[in-house]
């Protein structure tokens, strides 16, 4: 067949496709290093190297997901405590006072965090109510302490501050936003009501659990399971 002047063959151009395709079946070299599911390539590394820093970010994340899994199966049998906790409770100026609660939220500020804190506190207080075991009270009585000791021991990892906060978290700040929520939601007149009402009640409810989680949580750092426990939990990364 007549061809231009320099014009390739098309044998030539065979060759070269040829080429390509011998260049694609080849092995995965050192160079060019592949992981492969159901035979599949999923990723390509440079080198080595990239290859090794992708199984330690996995390794990483694998041990993560399996951290937050532990804290949270962890949250939820200190939920179920508080809610179990909540029968052993008693009456002070219209309040329901359940110690159990404020040293559950002890112990999730020391153990898990304050995220994990507050959520088991909310979670115990909506089932409390569903359950008939106590009121909108519970909202504000457990979950500001819950957010505040939490937040106070991740700073400070001071036992005794945790139980500051504890105190002040319920008593002060939920006793005042107690207020509102018996007004709006729970009928109670303002004007036979004093802003400052659910102080007490809460203050004695919370300084009680704050004394038995400060025996429990003294007793495990004595014992070092307390370290333990939180090493397992990469608590600080301990």
């Amino acid at each position: 067949m007549w061809r231009a002047e320099g014009e390739r063959p098309e044998s030539c151009k065979n060759q070269r496709w040829e080429a390509v395709f011998r260049r694609e079946r080849m092995p995965v070299s050192i160079d060019r290093t592949s992981v492969q599911f159901c035979g599949i390539t999923a990723f390509t590394f440079g080198s080595v190297a990239d290859y090794g820093r992708f199984l330690i970010y996995s390794k990483e994340r694998w041990n993560m997901t399996k951290t937050n899994t532990k804290k949270l199966a962890i949250a939820g049998v200190f939920c179920a405590v508080a809610v179990v906790g909540s029968l052993f409770s008693f009456p002070v100026f219209g309040s329901k006072c359940a110690p159990v609660q404020h040293m559950v939220n002890i112990l999730c500020a020391v153990l898990l965090g304050p995220g994990y804190g507050l959520g088991a506190a909310f979670a115990a207080a909506l089932i409390r109510n569903l359950l008939g075991l106590g009121s909108l009270m519970a909202f504000p009585g457990s979950m500001f302490g819950a957010l505040l000791c939490g937040l106070v021991y991740s700073k400070t990892q001071s036992v005794l501050g945790t139980l500051v906060g504890e105190v002040f978290g319920t008593a002060v700040l939920g006793g005042l936003c107690a207020y509102p929520v018996a007004i709006l939601f729970m009928g109670q007149s303002a004007a036979g009501l004093a802003f400052y009402a659910y102080i007490i009640p809460f203050l004695i409810s919370t300084a009680a659990g704050a004394a038995i989680s400060a025996v429990l949580i003294y007793s495990l750092q004595k014992s070092n399971v307390l370290y333990t426990m939180q090493k397992s939990l990469n608590r600080f990364d301990t």
